[in-house]
């Protein structure tokens, strides 16, 4: 067993890694400066991949959406930018235009919440920089807003995700 320092230029410090499975085999996606790299993890080679906006977040969805043993899905998401990204990394080459599809929600992502028990197991709650959020259902890419006041309300799933419950910091109501 021999450690040896492997360094890889993905374009500047990434905001967010994590592996993923390509039709080419495992990757290491990092996405940085706009941009995603596919890192090659036994031959350290880098694919650069246009995403076309600024995401700074991603995490995989596959199994939310059993999408069985093929490559990844995985949602993107940034507080700078007014949408989501779905990229599907089977179809992932220099340019995720064929593997990228994006949904327009009309402001930033502040986080990613995921619905607790199994009744929902496609669906997640994206909570907007504006205050408002949204019920996402990934299998039929579409999203349900709930708009408020722009007041920034604090969220709380029921364990057994059937309920949600949105109130301001410290109500007693």
């Amino acid at each position: 067993f021999r450690l040896e320092t492997n360094l890889v230029d993905v374009g500047g410090t990434p905001s967010s890694i994590d592996f993923v499975r390509t039709d080419h085999g495992v990757r290491l996606a990092a996405l940085s400066a706009g941009a995603a790299s596919l890192v090659d993890p036994r031959t350290s080679n880098v694919t650069p991949v246009a995403l076309g906006k600024h995401f700074t977040q991603i995490t995989r969805v596959t199994e939310d959406l059993d999408a069985g043993a093929g490559a990844d899905i995985a949602l993107l998401w940034s507080a700078n930018v007014n949408s989501l990204g779905l990229w599907n990394l089977g179809a992932s080459t220099t340019t995720a235009s064929r593997g990228l599809s994006t949904l327009e929600i009309g402001t930033g992502v502040k986080a990613v919440r995921d619905i607790p028990g199994d009744a929902y197991p496609t669906v997640k709650v994206i909570e907007g920089q504006s205050g408002d959020f949204w019920v996402l259902d990934l299998s039929t890419r579409e999203s349900s807003p709930m708009v408020t006041d722009g007041s920034q309300l604090t969220l709380s799933l029921a364990p057994d995700g059937q309920r949600l419950w949105a109130f301001l910091p410290g109500d007693q109501g």
